[in-house]
């Protein structure tokens, strides 16, 4: 359950991390929300340089705080922080993310509204982004519910999927962007590849931003 209490201690986590890694993850586990623990212990896990055991740890630990969540789309979508934390790390080997992956698309499979299934799976899709190898895991079940939706935010989504793809796969962007109907969504997703805006995934941390300032993002999407 959302408080301002795990807010307000999530983001001194942000803070003391900076300065001291111990305190910082003492601190994080005395966070009572499930979504704002696993936030905040991916963000102590993305500075750490312990041993990969212990990082592995963390790991853990952060996506067991995520199951707290216990809806679908938002257990998905939070345990996304530390997989894309993982995937930074370079001593993590893709079939161990794979097996965390391929646990969270079981988990959304019970999803049953395809909008939040798509939401959760766009997060997905960006923490694993970095890894080539596991793209098309994630894609595949994120376009089937971009197909199943009936709603004003599929354009929107099937907008970021574009972006995020035409950093370095333009085949596949333009195969998604053919999945657009509105001709004037499309004239305007090409027109920012063209200019070289937005593309790529968003970096999780120190927080959910591409190609924006800090200030900005924090303005605007404050409540992520």
């Amino acid at each position: 359950m959302k408080t301002p209490e795990s807010v307000q201690l999530r983001s001194k986590v942000k803070e003391l991390v900076k300065t001291d890694f111990g305190k910082a993850l003492q601190l994080a586990r005395t966070i009572s929300d499930g979504w704002y623990r696993c936030q905040s212990l991916a963000e102590v896990a993305l500075v750490m340089k312990s041993s990969k055991i212990q990082f592995l740890k963390i790991a853990q630990e952060a996506l067991k705080a995520a199951l707290e969540t216990e809806e679908p789309n938002r257990v998905v979508s939070v345990s996304s922080w530390i997989i894309w934390v993982m995937a930074k790390r370079e001593e993590i080997q893709d079939a161990e993310i794979l097996v965390i992956v391929e646990q969270m698309l079981e988990i959304i499979s019970d999803e049953p509204h395809s909008v939040r299934q798509a939401d959760a799976l766009f997060y997905l899709f960006e923490a694993i982004y970095l890894r080539k190898n596991l793209r098309t895991i994630v894609l595949n079940p994120l376009l089937d519910a971009c197909r199943n939706m009936n709603s004003w935010k599929k354009p929107r989504i099937l907008g970021e999927i574009v972006l995020v793809l035409a950093a370095d796969d333009m085949i596949s962007a333009r195969t998604v962007l053919e999945m657009i109907g509105k001709k004037s969504k499309k004239k305007s997703l090409l027109k920012e590849i063209e200019e070289n805006k937005w593309l790529g995934a968003h970096n999780f941390l120190p927080y959910y931003a591409k190609n924006v300032s800090i200030k900005k993002y924090d303005c605007k999407n404050s409540t992520r």
